[in-house]
């Protein structure tokens, strides 16, 4: 293991931590709000019948669904 992981007690563990924020950081660096984007993928992708071999473009942030439903309300504002 060549990471050190503070805060996780195991590999597997240090590795889900950098999946979600990997996730938050694309949510910010779209101006999504991360907590939608976050919302959106954990309400939708348990609902699709197979991952393996699916279109997962419809949950990335070039989709115009998740632009709609992720944006942030500020740059709504703007």
């Amino acid at each position: 293991m060549s990471q050190k992981h503070l805060f996780a007690k195991s590999y597997t563990g240090a590795k889900t931590g950098r999946v979600i924020i990997t996730i938050l950081e694309t949510a910010k660096a779209n101006r999504f709000d991360p907590w939608r984007y976050m919302n959106y993928l954990l309400t939708h992708l348990p609902n699709e019948f197979c991952l393996i071999g699916a279109d997962l473009s419809k949950y990335l942030s070039w989709s115009h669904t998740v632009q709609q439903v992720c944006a942030d309300q500020i740059k709504k504002l703007l």
